[in-house]
């Protein structure tokens, strides 16, 4: 077959066009190298079965083939590029030839018609135009002269000639020029004999410089897809050759620019010549070429196709040792063919094969222990994942493993005792203990103990024939928890891959049980709080669901409380975090064990619990609840100790019952919490259920907040001021200034409705900086309108005491106002100053010293404990109005406030009652030595402008009268 084709590619015809050979002698040749390739291949495939022999076969014929190819593409390419060179030269220097040829005759002929026209009569015109070249010479017709360019016609005044072409008036090629007389006179160049000449081309064509065709050959006219290709480079400038392999034709292209000596843009000549001879010169060095390699190549392989076959046969037996090793067959070993590299690879296999038979059974169960990790719940489920099989794996007769609980104590789970914990008896622990220790010794990691009656904690083992034992640690977080022992009925030298794979035993045992740990801590932390150890909001809200799953399927009612710690923030204030947190854990334990249900008590947050109590009977789940309730108070009867102190602790309880309020968590939640905020306001009542109409009471609440805030940013907070009078004389001797909300919408708001929220929003110390500034403000005007000399008090909030920078900001407030300390006085809560942290007693020294007032409001409400009143730094005490409203008719009431006054004096305190209505009460707090007086019976809580229109009326009475 392929000697077939070789002939078919020698005989074809040379008449055949060189494109058309081409294309035959390719496909030819393409079904001979196929050919050749194919029963070459079936070859290689017959010699060599291996797949390695014939990649190797294939590797060394490409080894002979590459350089061969290579260097004949390399020659073939310089031969094809010399010739088609020589021939694409030899056609563009002919085209070149042609255009100067005609370029020439031109300006012969321009020369001509000069003469003609200028020095011969018209009779003996037509004599010369036969002799100079022109067809004939005449006037031009108005259709030429329609053809002429403007630019034309001016080089024509200038006594220039101009070339016509293309014109048929003009007769193709004619030269024009304008007479003496003016006479525009056409000569017709007689170009076919330009064209019939012996040294013009056998094919050529001259074209326009649009492309269109002014006269071409005969043979070269009738094929108009041979040159019309050139016409798209028309506008090209010098010559190049194009190949048209459609024709076999090289083309020479010349493009002769004519714009300077006779206004014509330009012509352009294209020469064609056949490339048939190079073809034939390129096709019989390829063929020859192939011919060569061919022959190279096949007298190569029979070579190396021995050589190989000799190779092959010890890799052969290789190969199908590895096919059973991957089969799991770790027995049969191969017996080495030959004593040289393949001899030592074969002895080579054998020793890796019986390592893997070794190592197999160690990862498969290592991949058994994995698993067994992942669903491990406890860490006794895990030591006993190991014991099945595991003895089989290190082919050891026991397994063992000693693990020390958090107390201190020692269990032993053992493959023997189907892994039933044994604690430790008592005489062994030391014994244990020591084991412990001398693994944590070892430098390698493990013990090898071949002498077992030394250890105690190991001689019950011998009831398992186990005489000699490897010990390795079990190790959390970089301590010894546990030990792994691996128990051997006989002594013997234990080989390093058993003590290898114990140890990656050991290791993967610590791994998986310090994971375990993690994720006991992980969840833990996800699900507790850590303060209090009681379930968070995650872990409670799943408790909840719950209940309220199981009371859907029962018809059973679920209660869910929200409990806040009155007080909390003013304890944690006054005593610090510490105390704080102490009371925490105090609530929380007692919390848990009266409500008693396995995690149902969770802190919300802060100072907040919520309690959780499942499976109610919904006829009397209200009782229950209120039984509930009932007993949280009596636990809290008594008095928690925190740094020596003795606090009473109350709660404010929201409830909200499933399914009459709400259906799941987060709705019974937020009804609680109504339920609660409800609580906290309601005087002598700390519990509440809760009711469809609280919720509006919330809304009005938080409505209320978000109104306070814009208040605060737009300055609608003003200061009002109450007098403060002498008990003697009822002069006014000071004002108590208070902070009032005159609201947009809600006109004058009362401070019990703001001041409050303030706080809890954070805001309270604002709100304290803000009267400070004010009020020292609004003195300073006072003064500098010569109003009467009046100090001011202000009631600061217990948050603002705590400010370290307090005594910095008072004074700047007063120096930058040009006012003294004695202008201003403080008033702090009883319980405030009473238990107030270091923080709070700091400020009230310095607060006192820098000669600010400092005086206790609502005194006798609080504490009043005499000890305390002599630590703290006032000297100002304000009797709450509860102690005046019946202070005239009210014989106890009279001796309490009676022994109030003469205490006060006694310890040096100046004393304001509040609350004073009536003239008797003012006479008689006048008569038993009260220095000053605030209420209603002297002036209502004022506006400035109005506190400040009294202190005028008070000084022109005072002043003489003018006549």
């Amino acid at each position: 077959m392929m000697c077939t084709a070789w002939a078919k590619m020698a005989k074809q015809p040379r008449s055949l066009p060189a494109a058309k050979r081409r294309m035959i002698l390719c496909g030819h040749l393409t079904a001979a190298i196929s050919v050749w390739l194919r029963v070459f291949s079936m070859f290689v495939k017959e010699a060599v079965q291996s797949r390695v022999g014939q990649r190797l076969f294939v590797s060394f014929a490409f080894a002979v083939l590459l350089p061969i190819i290579v260097l004949a593409g390399y020659a073939y390419s310089k031969v094809s590029q010399v010739l088609t060179e020589s021939t694409h030269q030899h056609v563009q220097q002919e085209s070149k030839m042609l255009g100067m040829m005609v370029l020439d005759r031109l300006n012969k002929q321009a020369q001509v018609l000069r003469l003609l026209v200028r020095d011969h009569s018209t009779d003996t015109r037509a004599d010369w135009m036969t002799l100079s070249g022109f067809s004939r010479i005449e006037p031009a017709t108005q259709a030429i002269q329609s053809q002429i360019s403007p630019e034309q016609l001016l080089r024509l005044s200038q006594g220039k000639v101009v070339l016509l072409a293309g014109v048929p008036e003009a007769g193709g090629l004619s030269l024009l020029l304008q007479s003496a007389d003016h006479t525009l006179m056409v000569g017709t160049l007689n170009t076919l004999r330009w064209w019939q000449d012996d040294s013009v081309p056998e094919r050529f064509c001259v074209l326009l410089e649009g492309g269109e065709p002014l006269y071409c050959s005969p043979s070269f006219a009738a094929t108009p897809a041979v040159w019309q290709p050139a016409r798209g480079d028309a506008a090209k400038t010098g010559s190049f050759a194009l190949d048209a392999p459609a024709s076999g034709l090289d083309l020479g292209i010349w493009h002769v620019h004519l714009d300077g000596q006779f206004a014509l843009p330009s012509l352009i000549f294209v020469v064609a010549e056949h490339n048939l001879p190079t073809l034939l010169v390129l096709d019989r060095f390829k063929l020859f070429f192939i011919a060569l390699t061919l022959l190279g190549l096949s007298s190569a392989a029979w070579l190396a196709l021995r050589q190989i076959r000799r190779q092959l046969l010890p890799l052969n037996q290789l190969m199908q040792g590895t096919q059973r090793l991957a089969a799991g067959d770790f027995d049969r070993a191969i017996v080495p063919s030959s004593d040289d590299e393949f001899g030592q690879l074969a002895q080579s296999f054998n020793t890796m094969s019986g390592r893997l038979s070794r190592k197999f059974h160690v990862l498969k169960k290592l991949d058994e222990i994995d698993r067994a990790t992942a669903t491990a719940s406890h860490l006794a489920d895990l030591f006993c994942s190991f014991f099945s099989g595991l003895s089989r794996a290190l082919w050891s007769d026991t397994v063992l493993i000693i693990h020390r609980d958090e107390s201190g104590e020692f269990v032993f789970y053992s493959s023997a005792e189907r892994c039933a914990p044994v604690m430790c008896l008592p005489q062994s622990a030391a014994s244990c203990a020591a084991l412990f220790a001398q693994v944590g010794q070892c430098p390698a990691d493990f013990a090898d103990i071949s002498d077992i009656d030394r250890l105690p904690c190991l001689t019950g083992s011998r009831v398992f024939g186990m005489q000699q034992a490897i010990v390795l640690p079990i190790e959390m977080s970089g301590d010894i928890t546990g030990l792994l022992i691996f128990g051997f009925a006989r002594r013997h030298k234990i080989p390093d891959d058993t003590i290898q794979s114990a140890q990656l035993f050991s290791e993967r045992l610590s791994v998986a049980a310090a994971k375990l740990a993690a994720d006991q801590k992980l969840y833990y932390q996800a699900h507790y709080d850590v303060l209090t150890q009681l379930p968070n909001r995650v872990l409670f809200e799943a408790r909840t669901e719950q209940a309220i799953h199981r009371a859907a399927q029962n018809g059973t009612a679920v209660a869910l409380l929200l409990a806040d710690l009155d007080g909390f923030k003013h304890i944690n204030d006054s005593l610090g975090h510490a105390a704080g947190d102490a009371l925490l854990q105090v609530c929380a334990r007692r919390l848990q064990e009266h409500v008693g249900v396995k995690d149902g008590v969770a802190r919300y947050g802060g100072d907040e619990f919520i309690l959780l109590l499942p499976d109610l009977n919904q006829a009397t789940a209200i009782d229950d609840v209120l039984s509930v309730i009932d007993g949280l108070r009596q636990v809290f009867q008594s008095p928690i100790e925190l740094q020596g102190r003795s606090v009473l602790i109350e709660f404010s309880i929201g409830a909200a019952m499933y399914p009459a309020d709400a259906l799941h968590f987060d709705n019974l939640l937020k009804m609680a919490d109504t339920a609660m905020y409800v609580a906290k306001k309601s005087s002598g009542k700390n519990f509440a259920f809760y009711r469809h109409e609280m919720n509006y009471e919330v809304q009005h609440r938080f409505e209320l907040m978000q109104e306070l805030r814009v208040a605060l940013a737009k300055n609608e907070l003003v200061l009002f001021y109450q007098p403060k009078v002498d008990a003697l004389t009822g002069q006014i001797v000071g004002a108590e200034a208070l902070a009032r909300w005159v609201s947009p919408t809600r006109g004058l708001v009362p401070p019990v409705a703001f001041i409050p929220l303030l706080d809890q929003m954070g805001l309270g110390q604002v709100l304290g900086e803000w009267v400070i500034d004010t009020v020292c403000a609004q003195m300073q005007s006072w003064d500098q309108q010569a109003l009467p000399w009046v100090p001011v008090s202000i009631n600061l909030s217990p948050a603002q005491f705590l400010d370290e920078l307090l005594c910095t900001k008072v004074q700047t407030a007063l120096s930058g106002r040009g006012l003294t300390s004695a202008r201003l006085e403080l008033e702090i809560l009883e319980d405030t100053a009473v238990e107030g942290t270091a923080i709070v007693q700091h400020n009230l020294a310095a607060l006192r010293q820098m000669g600010v007032r400092i005086a206790l409001d609502d005194f006798g409400t609080g504490y009043s404990s005499l000890v305390h009143l002599i630590n703290v730094p006032a000297n100002v005490l304000k009797l709450d109005r509860s102690f005046i409203s019946d202070i005239v008719t009210n014989a106890r009431q009279q001796s309490v406030v009676g022994h109030i006054i003469a205490l006060a004096k006694t310890l040096g305190f100046s004393l304001v009652a509040e609350g004073v209505e009536t003239p008797a009460q003012a006479q008689w707090l006048a008569a038993h030595g009260c220095d000053q007086l605030q209420g209603y019976l002297y002036g209502r809580p004022m506006t400035e402008m109005a506190f400040k229109q009294l202190l005028r009326d008070q000084q022109e009475k005072a002043s003489p009268a003018r006549y």
